[in-house]
């Protein structure tokens, strides 16, 4: 793996710079004539995204780190002690994405197709920049590691 971490470093590097261009310059935001931003789900869609949704947090690193830092610090309880515990956490993760999904209401109004179009330029310019300081990196300090 050591003697690929350049070829993996570009290849990164470039894909990041790519889609900082990319958003900075190409992604648009579809709009009607009226100036409304168009978004048209079917069913298909909606299955489409709670699937990767419940993918994306079923594989998430710190979800396993999470639960994984739980069941070793519980080890030595007792089994209602341990249940107790888990439906704490459980609760805990619960509330935090019901709050994540009231909080997302709540900027959805001042989420306009202008300022979704300002936040998607930021993001391309972030990405251009790890980008740009990653392949600066590679090719000027990678032998000093």
């Amino acid at each position: 793996m050591v003697e690929h971490k350049n070829f993996i470093g570009i290849i990164g590097s470039t894909f990041l710079i790519s889609m900082g261009v990319y958003f900075i310059f190409f992604k648009r935001v579809k709009v009607d004539d009226s100036g409304v931003q168009v978004l048209s789900l079917s069913k298909k869609d909606y299955v489409k995204t709670f699937l990767s949704g419940f993918f994306m947090n079923t594989l998430n690193p710190t979800v396993f780190i999470f639960w994984l830092t739980t069941s070793t610090t519980l080890i030595t309880l007792t089994i209602e002690n341990r249940i107790i515990a888990f439906v704490t956490c459980l609760a805990f993760v619960l509330s935090t994405d019901l709050l994540k999904v009231m909080m997302a209401q709540k900027i959805r109004k001042k989420l306009t197709p202008h300022n979704i179009q300002i936040l998607t330029r930021i993001n391309g310019f972030v990405l251009l920049g790890f980008g740009i300081i990653l392949l600066w990196g590679l090719i000027f300090y990678a032998d000093k590691i």
